[in-house]
This record gives C-alpha cells, structure tokens and sequence, in this order.
C-alpha cells in the first residue's frame, strides 16, 4: 500500500524546499511560490489553480492573472 510521506517543492529538477508531513503547509507554499518567483501557472491546469486560489484560499488579486490570457500562450 502507497502513502504519503510529505510534499516537497522542485523547480525545473531541482527540489527547492525539503518534505514536509503537513497537506496544508505544502498548499500554502505551492501558492504562495508562484506569487514570490512571479510565475505564471502552468497552461494545461492553469483554470483549476485560478479557482482554487480565488474560491478557496481567498486570493483575489485586484488585477492581474497568475494564468496566459486567452489566447496566449
């Protein structure tokens, strides 16, 4: 049976930030990371990641986008 150990964070191969047991804590720096490096989310799962940070986590940025505009890529 699989189970999960922690969360860690990698950018481009390289792991950035060691795991961690706490769900919540791997969230909170998942997002918190793009805004900090200034990236934009990923385009195959950029709408899920827009809602989730809008609806669930309360991030509602007055302008801006962390998703390419449609259109865009």
């Amino acid at each position: 049976m699989m189970k999960l150990s922690g969360w860690l964070i990698s950018i481009e191969g390289h792991v950035v930030m060691s795991p961690h047991p706490f769900f919540l804590h791997g969230v909170a720096a998942f997002f918190s990371s793009y805004y900090v490096f200034n990236l934009e989310y990923p385009a195959a799962g950029s709408s899920t990641l827009e809602f989730i940070q809008r609806c669930f986590l309360g991030i509602n940025p007055e302008r801006g986008l962390k998703r390419p505009r449609c259109g865009t890529q």
